[in-house]
């Protein structure tokens, strides 16, 4: 989901979730009430490439992440192996995870992740003091017991991901690793390190609290994402006539300083219906959901949207 955008000139948009448009109003599909009716479009989350349901240019694609809420927590267990596949009696633990933090995850003190051999910690991720927040950053254990060895005896070692903070913290994956005495790094398995499958609690991370694995569309500056969608009779098409909306849930990068920037964008193959181009009031670094419903309706004659 989230990259470190290389540049601040251009405001950058991460949606996790864009429907086109969220509510559509159509008289013909209501009587005495409005109706409100969510348009068909698959991929609208960008829970699968874009391949096939959008069209893009530059640099935009799609990935899962686990979003973890505050007080929340994933674990999973590693079998000691002793061979050259895994972790073994003696070796040095590591692990790297790649995560993004919401500007509102202010707390530094926070374990984000640590490794055990089913005793104390053997090493953590204890300090967010350096690590910027609204974009991706790659952080790493230093060793707390032990030497960070895994003791001898021990079946299994333990991966801990936590969120002590008062803000979301979304991961995006987890490395871990060994050194052996003779200098060897051994790269060890972690199950759907990168979230790309459902979490499975009896085959890869157990959870508490509230987390959700989540999809999202990162795009870099100069990038664009479109699609079209057909104006019919369908329940669930644009008819002539519906008053469309659009909503977006994005992040934007803090490096993403401009107040006016089209991020999204409605139209009829002539006439632009609605747009999201006033950022100013979007918070950088943390998920905002962004909204336009006022736009004219959807004109007799056109043929999509």
């Amino acid at each position: 989901m989230l990259r470190k955008w290389t540049s601040g000139t251009l405001a950058i948009a991460i949606a996790a979730a864009l429907a086109l448009p969220s509510g559509a109003w159509d008289a013909s599909r209501a009587s005495a009430a409005e109706k409100s009716v969510v348009y068909d479009m698959p991929n609208g989350g960008f829970e699968s490439p874009l391949a096939g349901t959008w069209d893009s240019a530059g640099v935009a694609e799609t990935e899962h992440y686990l979003a973890m809420e505050p007080g929340s927590a994933v674990w999973q267990g590693i079998p000691v192996t002793n061979d050259g596949k895994g972790p073994s009696a003696g070796d040095v633990v590591y692990g790297e995870v790649e995560v993004t933090l919401s500007a509102d995850a202010s707390d530094d003190a926070n374990v984000m992740l640590r490794i055990n051999d089913g005793g104390p910690a053997l090493a953590e991720v204890n300090d967010l003091s350096d690590a910027a927040r609204g974009e991706a950053v790659k952080l790493t254990t230093k060793t707390i017991n032990a030497g960070g060895k895994i003791g001898a005896g021990k079946p299994v070692i333990y991966v801990e991901l936590h969120n002590d903070t008062k803000g979301e913290i979304d991961v995006h994956r987890v490395k871990l690793w060994g050194v052996r005495e003779d200098g060897t790094r051994v790269a060890y398995p972690v199950a759907n390190a990168d979230f790309a499958t459902p979490l499975v609690d009896t085959s890869d991370w157990s959870s508490g609290g509230a987390v959700s694995r989540k999809s999202a569309l990162v795009m870099q500056p100069g990038s664009a994402v479109w699609r079209s969608l057909p104006v019919g009779s369908g329940e669930r098409q644009p008819h002539a006539g519906d008053k469309p909306a659009v909503s977006l849930r994005l992040m934007l990068s803090p490096d993403a300083r401009l107040t006016s920037s089209v991020t999204a964008r409605v139209n009829d193959g002539a006439n632009t219906l609605l747009e999201i181009s006033d950022l100013s009031a979007v918070k950088r670094g943390a998920w905002n959901v962004v909204r336009d419903e006022s736009g004219p309706s959807v004109p007799e004659g056109a043929a999509q949207l």
